[in-house]
């Protein structure tokens, strides 16, 4: 019977062992590169939530449309307000161009969703305007 050479055995073992390392270190790297995506995802998760919260209040929405409405830039102006159950319709027949611009300003740059929005020029500083926003 022919003994086997220990050297061979412990070569075998040597391969074996790289194995495992090189396997080791590629499951190491895949790990990060899922850690790493798990942390993008979560904040784009976070981010998805708080404009879910922004846009999904109605009376989130319907307050800061009001408090708009009311502010001291628009206090002076003659604006109509017709509140209905789903939505808001703005109306002036002679609007400064100051407040126009402040009051188009704030809408399309908030979190509101305008349905229609009409503009009228009737002269130089005087603007005939009608919007609706939903709630």
């Amino acid at each position: 019977m022919k003994t086997v050479n220990p050297f061979y055995i412990l070569g075998a073992l040597f391969v074996v062992f790289l194995l495992l390392i090189s396997q080791l270190s590629s499951a190491k790297s895949s790990l990060e590169t899922a850690k790493t995506d798990y942390f993008v995802i979560q904040q784009m998760a976070e981010y998805t939530s708080d404009l879910k919260k922004n846009w999904a209040s109605k009376k989130r929405n319907k307050t800061a449309l009001l408090r708009l409405l009311n502010s001291a830039q628009l206090r002076d102006s003659t604006l109509d307000n017709k509140v209905k159950s789903d939505r808001i319709v703005i109306t002036s027949k002679e609007l400064g161009s100051k407040e126009a611009t402040y009051l188009t300003n704030k809408l399309l740059n908030g979190t509101f969703t305008v349905l229609s929005f009409k503009l009228k020029r009737l002269d130089e500083n005087t603007i005939d305007i009608k919007i609706e926003v939903k709630l």
